[in-house]
């Protein structure tokens, strides 16, 4: 015999009744009315074709199936006690493994140098960090955490925004030195332009009130953006690149921008869950800990927009 829900919810009620010795006792601990209680109780005995319990008008007595029943109950509902109480507060307190999934040039440059501050924080979460820029599911690959860079996301993405990244097209002094700096985006032409694998092998830039898009080509097509970053440190061309990875460089001219009055880039950047409801606390304390440190970063502020040149000055 295979005990339906609602017997289980009855033999359950029926334990706690032999527990509190009293309908009444019952019926406060599991915040119910007594007459539900008697209900469930009857309907059981009714079911099982056995009565249970004795009742009087001054106390309550097991019968002998009563007493058998209540035996094989009372292991199911200590199991489920030690599984509530071992849940109870899970929600409050940043404990556990966290599974976070991060794009590879800003977990390699931002948040790698943040891993210990993180740790030191919350010492009970066990941080496991996946880097890849390929589309992760976070729902089907089961992580607890995804950051996502775009100019928006699906509607269907349970997602806050954290902050704001910008691209710029940089190249190292010695390169620009050598090679000279574009004045135009036409000027592309006469240069090596580096870039990522799956893009395509065009930049669009803002003439105007139009976005032109400009073909480039270069020697160097790579899949990983940390790659392309030493490969334009080393002087090998130009590159489009999110200042979260070359903030830093551009700071101490290591790398130069150019272009600027021409491109403007903005990506924002969202951290996506798989629920909305009922957030873990160590999903809540990583999520506004990134968002603090990133609002501390400079590469993190938008830039202003400044004048553009006329579309005449483009043309070349």
């Amino acid at each position: 015999m295979i005990a339906s829900l609602d017997e289980l919810v009855a033999m359950a009620t029926f334990a706690r009744v032999v527990e509190h010795k009293s309908f009444t006792g019952a019926a406060s601990a599991l915040g119910l009315s007594k007459s539900v209680v008697s209900a469930r109780l009857s309907a059981l005995e009714e079911r099982l074709g056995v009565v249970l319990i004795h009742r009087t008008t001054r106390r309550l007595t097991l019968t002998e199936d009563g007493a058998r029943l209540y035996d094989r109950c009372t292991p199911f509902l200590a199991a489920a006690d030690e599984a509530a109480s071992a849940l109870h507060g899970a929600g409050q307190i940043p404990e556990g493994i966290l599974r976070v999934s991060v794009p590879v040039g800003f977990g390699m440059m931002q948040l790698a140098p943040l891993l210990g501050e993180f740790a030191a924080r919350y010492p009970k979460v066990r941080l496991e960090l996946s880097l890849s820029d390929r589309p992760v599911d976070v729902v089907g690959d089961g992580f607890d955490v995804g950051v996502r860079f775009a100019q928006q996301l699906e509607d269907s993405c349970v997602a806050r925004k954290i902050g704001v990244d910008r691209r710029v097209i940089c190249g190292a002094p010695a390169y620009l030195a050598r090679c000279g700096i574009p004045e135009s985006p036409h000027d592309l032409s006469k240069h090596n332009c580096l870039r990522l694998a799956l893009r395509r092998p065009e930049w669009l830039f803002e003439m105007g009130s139009e976005v032109v898009p400009v073909p480039v080509t270069g020697n160097l097509v790579v899949d990983n953006i940390v790659v392309l970053r030493q490969a334009v440190l080393d002087g090998l061309g130009l590159a489009m690149l999110p200042c979260s990875v070359v903030g830093p460089d551009l700071a101490v001219d290591r790398l130069r921008a150019v272009l600027e009055p021409y491109f403007r880039d903005e990506l924002s950047i969202f951290v996506v869950y798989p629920h909305q409801r009922h957030q873990p606390a160590k999903v809540r304390v990583f999520v506004d800990w990134l968002a603090e440190r990133i609002a501390g970063e400079p590469w993190a502020t938008p830039k202003p927009r400044g004048a553009r040149k006329r579309r005449g000055d483009m043309a070349r």
